[in-house]
């Protein structure tokens, strides 16, 4: 697998792994991950937040034209009757290279 494939199934699972369940909707742990992995990357990010505990993430890089803008949601539907699942909903495990939890497709790993 490549180093960027590595990279994104980490990622995933880490997501993954801080609970942002809907309702409440609680998303300030998760917002403040990814302000952190971003800024660690050399983007210049920044959490606002305009309702509260739900806050928005906005990075850039460089200055000026084109703007690209990219959307997405941080926060998940409830897992319902976690002893149905195979693997616990939050534990962002990966077994052969495909990642499992609440969030793995929607949005956690579009997030990634």
């Amino acid at each position: 697998m490549a180093k960027v494939e590595n990279q994104i199934i980490d990622l995933t699972s880490r997501l993954i792994q801080i609970p942002s369940v809907n309702p409440p909707g609680y998303t300030v742990n998760i917002a403040g991950f990814i302000k952190d992995w971003l800024n660690n990357l050399g983007f210049r990010s920044e959490v606002r937040e305009y309702a509260k505990d739900k806050p928005n993430v906005i990075a850039r890089v460089g200055r000026g034209k084109p703007v690209l803008i990219l959307n997405g949601h941080m926060d998940v539907v409830p897992p319902g009757d976690e002893t149905k699942w195979v693997y616990p909903p939050f534990s962002g495990k990966v077994v052969e290279g495909r990642v499992y939890g609440r969030g793995a497709t929607d949005m956690k790993g579009g997030l990634a």
